[in-house]
């Protein structure tokens, strides 16, 4: 909290829905001190205080429709090694970049530390190139849905 009384503001970043933060939100004190909360890795990003969107991104049916195609694809087993390797190169190279300012370093190991991943990103390189396209199905295959809501206004 010091550093929030200083006048830093702190942003509390999560995978979870913005309630999953509202533990750490009030340990944090974020309210007090306009704290931000960034749920669903980034699709929603709100003011503590008063939970005022400040961002909001999600996907549309047919997005939706595609991504569910795709992993009903992998589980198949119908995935190519280009796709693997493009796959591979696209997080590699998102690694890499990570040493290109401090800030993409502290988000690396401050996501390491929530998530309880211990690997350098040289280690975390060496794991994904090790990545077969069998450990793909496998993993395909534990990918279970678990909920989807498509919410549609209806105009006046």
């Amino acid at each position: 909290m010091r550093a929030q009384e200083k006048g830093i503001r702190i942003a509390l970043a999560s995978a979870r829905p913005a309630p999953g933060l509202f533990k750490e939100r009030d340990a944090l004190s974020l309210t007090k001190f306009g704290g931000i909360l960034m749920s669903y890795n980034g699709g929603r990003i709100v003011e503590a205080a008063t939970g005022k969107v400040l961002f909001e991104t999600s996907m549309d049916l047919e997005e939706t429709r595609e991504v569910l195609r795709q992993l009903e694809a992998c589980k198949a087993g119908d995935i190519t090694l280009e796709e693997l390797n493009a796959a591979k190169e696209a997080i590699l190279s998102s690694l890499r970049a990570t040493h290109d300012s401090p800030g993409a370093i502290e988000g690396y190991y401050a996501t390491g530390a929530l998530s309880g991943m211990s690997m350098t990103p040289a280690q975390y390189m060496e794991k994904v190139e090790q990545v077969t396209l069998q450990q793909v199905v496998e993993a395909a295959n534990t990918v279970k849905l678990h909920s989807s809501f498509f919410l549609k206004g209806v105009s006046a």
